[in-house]
């Protein structure tokens, strides 16, 4: 376990996302299982309620206080605690306090879920994802989760919004980064397109 000291700052240099209050220190990934650590801004809540069609999950508290949801029922675990998300079940969480929560997840087998963040990171970088409203942000967003609707699948909205908006998105001319092509950073130079 880590230091019970959390701050949002100690995680300077790791992946942010500032759309999203949060940022993540990516841990072990390869075919058995991708791991990592999340540490949430104070009030902030999670992603859309999604499913993991071929992964299981796994959230332990580190330091804070963290909701989850599991099918229909939320539930707050702190400190040492663990919530196992099966495969297919919908879940999500937040950060309801006014302190940083830090957990540490655990998605088995691996997959594609920090190309995914990356991704995400990317677009806020350029300026293409403000917020988790809004939409431009909400159209970038969907655009996303139909790129990697292989792992990840929204509930609510239900994918035939995101399958929507997504479209909206080509063609208004949104673009995301092709696959296999490098792209800056966070912090780097922007890529283009609108």
């Amino acid at each position: 376990m880590m230091d019970m000291d959390v701050t949002f700052e100690r995680f300077a240099g790791d992946l942010t996302i500032p759309p999203f209050g949060l940022k993540i220190r990516f841990g072990d990934h390869g075919a058995d299982a991708e791991t990592g650590v999340v540490c949430l801004r104070p009030r902030v809540s999670g992603p859309p309620v999604h499913t993991h069609a071929r992964q299981d999950e796994r959230f332990t508290v580190v330091a804070g206080t963290l909701g989850v949801l599991v099918g229909e029922v939320w539930r707050e675990i702190g400190p040492g605690e663990s919530v196992d998300i099966p495969r297919g079940t919908p879940h999500t969480y937040r950060n309801g306090s006014g302190a940083v929560c830090e957990f540490e997840y655990r998605l088995t087998p691996g997959g594609r879920f920090a190309e995914m963040m990356r991704e995400f990171a990317r677009l806020a970088a350029a300026g293409k994802l403000r917020g988790t409203s809004g939409p431009r942000s909400l159209i970038y967003m969907a655009m996303v989760f139909i790129r990697y609707a292989d792992e990840v699948r929204s509930v609510r909205p239900p994918m035939a919004v995101m399958r929507g908006l997504a479209w909206v998105g080509r063609a208004l001319g949104f673009r995301l980064p092709e696959l296999g092509v490098q792209v800056a950073e966070p912090g780097a130079a922007a890529d283009g397109g609108a």
